[in-house]
């Protein structure tokens, strides 16, 4: 697909500007600017601008089996995070697990942990970034999208 999408622009530019092919370089720009040779959509500034996601969690989002005791929580992003800054927020005191270490981050800057403890039977709600709590952002400075993960413990 990647060496595809190069040809069409080589053709391009080597049959010169007729009509039909300034419509087709334009849709094949398109079609680079919404990613598929990892190029990213930027402002007209230039500035990388889509927010990172959560892809995954450990537990599972909405698992009503989890097992009680030390854990590490554990966040997947859809892109790299800037270190230093986390947002694990609490819904109230009782549904959030007992902190019991420090929040890292790994060194592909996707996975973000949080050593906690589970009591047993208890319902959980992890904020990952809110409207004002916002520490998880991209290299980019871009707000990851606020998640709520849920969870409960046999």
């Amino acid at each position: 697909m990647i060496a595809l999408e190069i040809g069409l622009i080589s053709t391009l530019f080597n049959r010169g500007r007729n009509e039909n092919c300034t419509c087709f370089f334009a849709s094949a720009m398109f079609l680079f600017a919404n990613g598929p040779m990892g190029i990213a959509p930027t402002s007209a500034a230039g500035a990388y601008t889509i927010p990172p996601t959560v892809v995954s969690t450990f537990p599972v989002n909405g698992d009503q089996a989890v097992e009680s005791g030390a854990m590490v929580m554990k966040v997947t992003f859809s892109e790299p995070m800037k270190k230093g800054h986390q947002s694990w927020a609490q819904a109230t005191t009782e549904s959030f697990p007992k902190v019991d270490g420090m929040p890292a981050l790994d060194e592909t800057g996707t996975v973000a942990t949080l050593p906690v403890i589970l009591k047993p039977n208890t319902e959980y709600v992890v904020f990952i970034n809110t409207k004002d709590l916002d520490g998880f952002r991209d290299r980019a400075g871009n707000q990851a999208t606020p998640y709520k993960l849920t969870f409960k413990t046999k």
